[in-house]
């Protein structure tokens, strides 16, 4: 089973590019992004926190440009292990804006098993 965050809403959905029962929203349009962010790399432990994180922006916005920019700041400032990104311009004096507005989870980054493809399991 694949389990992915819908980098919408901070809920965990079934497959990176599949469409979230909770906010109808399938993909960022960037593959590799969407698989970043999912079962493939991260125990869903660690994907539920950073879906803390989310959803931690939303209670602060309903900008959902701004709200995504400031999570993938937030994963880069905090998480640069999963990726950089560097801002700038307007969206990135919102960004700043909104992220001082936020008192974000924990997130500890739980890298996961690795699978057997002969058996399909996670050793």
């Amino acid at each position: 089973m694949t389990w992915a965050l819908c980098l919408n809403c901070g809920e965990l959905k079934f497959g990176a590019f599949c469409e979230c029962e909770q906010c109808g929203i399938s993909s960022t349009g960037d593959m590799q992004l969407d698989i970043a962010f999912s079962d493939h790399f991260y125990e869903v432990e660690t994907l539920k926190e950073l879906g803390s994180v989310v959803k931690e922006i939303h209670t602060h916005s309903e900008d959902p440009v701004t709200c995504f920019w400031a999570f993938i700041s937030y994963v880069s400032s905090n998480h640069p292990t999963i990726l950089s990104a560097e801002l700038s311009g307007d969206i990135k004096i919102k960004v700043e804006e909104l992220l001082r507005q936020c008192t974000m989870p924990s997130v500890t980054l739980r890298p996961s098993a690795p699978i057997d493809w002969e058996s399909g399991e996670r050793s």
